[in-house]
């Protein structure tokens, strides 16, 4: 019990500041920290007096980035199990990207950092994540570009250059559901390289707290 009430600030109070993006920002880090299976996985861990370690965190994002390599590799493009496996990949990074920065940011007036080592290291593995993701994605709307995506390998060169936004112009979306995808992508572009990227970067300057918050 005694971890439990040590790690509340994984919740955070939702209320009116003046900022109706900040207000919404709070309630979506929200949903993402009560829904998140390591934040659940601690909790149970906790019950039965198991210390959390921070290094398990960088254990569950290799666990999901091979989860979605081996179904890249060896899945069915059409299968739509793996579509949700996806969807759930990427949204746990997102909710972990909210969580890393609204959290701490607005809890205290200032960004609060525990390891900027970690903090660093995990914008490299959360983009892979996204990555990997929306080739899954591509690779499952696959008949909706020209040429089409029929192979992991083009999937994964795809999801790469529309995430760095090169965008060579070899591969085009043809219908809404292919250009939404994209869109969305460019989007996690702006999330992971435009604004905790920079972040991040910045942490290594910053002075660390101790260890103790996810």
């Amino acid at each position: 019990m005694e971890q439990l009430t040590k790690h509340k600030d994984w919740i955070v109070e939702v209320k009116w500041e003046g900022s109706i993006l900040l207000y919404f920002a709070r309630i979506a880090n929200n949903l993402f920290a009560r829904i998140s299976p390591v934040r659940i996985t601690w909790r149970i861990l906790a019950r039965f007096g198991i210390d959390w370690q921070p290094w398990w965190v960088e254990v569950w994002l290799g666990f999901l980035v091979f989860v979605l390599y081996a179904c890249l590799i060896w899945g069915s493009p059409n299968s739509e199990l793996i579509w949700w496996i996806a969807l759930y990949v990427i949204m746990d990074a997102i909710g972990a990207t909210l969580r890393d920065i609204i959290t701490p940011l607005h809890r205290r007036g200032e960004l609060v950092v525990y390891s900027s080592v970690r903090w660093l290291l995990m914008v490299p593995i959360n983009i892979v994540q996204v990555a990997l993701c929306f080739a899954v994605f591509a690779l499952y709307y696959g008949a909706q570009f020209e040429p089409p995506i029929v192979d992991a390998n083009t999937a994964v060169y795809f999801s790469a250059v529309t995430l760095s936004t090169l965008g060579y112009g070899d591969i085009k979306p043809l219908c809404w559901s292919a250009r939404t995808l994209v869109s969305f992508e460019l989007l996690a572009f702006l999330l992971f390289f435009a604004i905790k990227l920079p972040i991040a970067v910045g942490m290594i300057k910053v002075k660390e707290e101790p260890e103790g918050w996810l």
